[in-house]
């Protein structure tokens, strides 16, 4: 059989043309792999530094411990706080020493309508409830929220139930906030608990059965206002109190009466480097009584007294009982004023009647933490390239679940949550499941019979010998 030299040239073209095709296709399939590995890493990196910077949050304002920080008094310096637009952000650029990943934290509240607000660098540590950590690599992006409980000394107790709270929750029950001050945890209002009884009906009950208090002036809003005032015996429940030990007293369960050495400590730590005189019979330890004025801390609201028969210094100054009894029809007392930063010590007559404040027991029941339901799933990478380009591949991507250690957050040195808080999965889909062919050239048919015997017809044939497919050309 005769070849003609052209059919020879044109077939090693084909062959050449298809070598080079199959070249190419090879060339773009290692391409897109290693696309597709790069941007697994990229992504997981990126996840893994955002991930870093919530845990570094969460570290740093756990270890705070001076009163009423600020997030611009807690991160400082490499961590420092700027307020952009308005709102804190702590930027790290070549975060964990990885060149070109940075992480930036912001910081949430969360409002009574469960509304997000975003927090400044003047905001409170104890407000913030969600850090949310965006982690960039090499252009790739990704963000994880977490939520914030503060253990510290209050061991996660945030609010605690009682009757005359200022507070009302869902369910209608009153409740007291808390605040941790240094290594002590207090109440951050006066109790407001128990009947009212009226001055001029004499001395108040000196027993918890039947609890009773004195507001101001002899009219009950300023208990609300101010919480009650309590007689001494009344408000150790008419125990018989050895030397300076706590007692319940008419605290909540687990909450106790401060004694002397507990206002002295408490007192000193606010005062600083200023010297503190724990015997005085008078005033020192400035500016600790201004600090406790502050709203962030003790909120002292100048609730005033009942003292020698009548009512004396409303919005002057704050009486506290201590559990203290000097043996001589009086208790040791701690007065707050509204006009200067130094606090009174001395002992006071038990009939007179005074705020209450109480203090985190030693005794409180330790409570393990409980993990939340899971929230939903959320992507932390996108999907890869498929993995065929043609007859049918898969394709990947991540996602992640969180919960929180919040049901119940541990509290009175109970155990944090054991279970994990996160968990991820692999979502596999089918991709590029078109057949896979190779390209096929159109080729003409034979011409049809002529349409007239004479006179002049027309001849046709037609692009289907074979047809073109697979994107081969059209005949020429």
């Amino acid at each position: 059989m005769k070849t003609k030299k052209g059919s020879i040239l044109a077939y090693a073209l084909i062959i050449l043309t298809m070598m080079a095709v199959i070249s190419v296709a090879m060339t773009t399939t290692t391409i897109l792999e290693r696309k597709s590995s790069s941007a697994t890493d990229s992504s997981t990196q990126a996840y893994q530094t955002a991930d870093t910077g919530a845990q570094l949050g969460i570290k740093l304002i756990n270890s705070a411990t001076m009163p009423g920080a600020t997030l611009g008094d807690t991160f400082t310096d490499a961590y420092s706080c700027d307020d952009d637009d308005g709102y804190a952000k702590v930027k790290i650029d070549d975060a964990e020493g990885v060149t070109g990943s940075s992480y930036e934290l912001t910081f949430f509240q969360e409002n009574e309508e469960g509304n997000r607000v975003q927090l400044a660098c003047d905001g409170l540590l104890n407000d913030v409830e969600i850090i949310k950590s965006v982690g960039t690599y090499k252009g790739t992006i990704r963000a994880v929220e977490v939520s914030v409980s503060r253990l510290g000394a209050c061991k996660g107790i945030t609010r605690v139930p009682y009757d005359g709270g200022p507070h009302v929750d869902a369910g209608e029950n009153f409740y007291y906030n808390t605040v941790a001050i240094g290594s002590q945890c207090w109440l951050k209002e006066n109790l407001n608990i128990g009947d009212f009884r009226n001055t001029l009906l004499g001395a108040q009950e000196s027993n918890c059965s039947n609890i009773e208090k004195y507001c101001y002036g002899n009219d009950e809003e300023n208990c609300d206002s101010y919480g009650g005032l309590y007689q001494w015996d009344q408000t150790v429940c008419g125990e018989n109190i050895p030397g300076n030990e706590r007692t319940q007293g008419i605290c909540p369960d687990g909450w106790e009466i401060p004694t002397d050495e507990d206002f002295r400590i408490l007192e000193q730590f606010l005062a600083g480097s200023n010297s503190c005189d724990e015997d005085r019979g008078g005033l020192d330890c400035n500016p600790a009584g201004m600090i406790l004025r502050d709203s962030d801390h003790f909120d002292a609201h100048m609730a005033g007294n009942f003292s020698s028969g009548s009512f004396e210094d409303l919005g002057i100054s704050e009486s506290y009982w201590t559990s203290n009894f000097d043996g001589a029809d009086e208790s040791i007392k701690r007065t707050i004023f509204s006009a200067h930063g130094d606090i009174d010590r001395k002992g006071l007559s038990v009939n007179s009647a005074l705020s209450v404040r109480c203090i985190l027991g030693s005794s409180c029941t330790p409570v393990d933490g409980g993990v939340s339901g899971w929230g939903d799933w959320y992507d932390v990478t996108e999907w890869s390239e498929c993995s065929e380009s043609c007859g049918g591949g898969e394709r990947t991507k991540t996602q992640r679940r969180d919960r929180t250690c919040t049901n119940p957050i541990p509290s009175c040195g109970g155990n944090d949550c054991v279970e994990p808080l996160s968990e991820t999965r692999t979502i596999t889909e089918t991709c590029n499941a078109q057949p896979c062919c190779t390209p096929v050239n159109g080729g003409w048919s034979a011409w049809s019979a002529c349409s007239v015997a004479c006179g002049g017809g027309i001849q046709t044939r037609t692009c289907t010998n074979p047809a073109p497919s697979c994107g081969g050309t059209n005949c020429a």
